[in-house]
């Protein structure tokens, strides 16, 4: 993980804190996948949403507010979002 942010982004491994936060067991069905998986969620504190992004579309960051109101979250983010702050996500 600490990899992947070094690589992926311009922050600094000293500025963010990772903190584990749960594992989901994901049924096959939940993610249109063949097998079960084991989903560990972290939470990445950053000092701020302004951080470059050097693979795919970039970043982008939501209140929690916002992630709830959103319509395009995958099944398994939104149980991940509800393990970990609670609430229901995309209604």
């Amino acid at each position: 993980m600490h990899r992947e942010l070094q690589e992926e982004t311009d922050l600094s491994l000293a500025d963010v804190r990772i903190v584990f936060q749960d594992t989901l067991e994901v049924e096959p069905d939940t993610m249109q996948h063949s097998e079960a998986m084991r989903v560990h969620l972290y939470l990445i504190h950053v000092p701020s949403a302004d951080f470059a992004v050097f693979e795919g579309d970039g970043a982008e960051a939501y209140t929690i507010d916002e992630l709830q109101a959103r319509t395009d979250l995958s099944a398994i983010s939104k149980r991940a979002l509800h393990k970990v702050f609670g609430g229901t996500y995309g209604a």
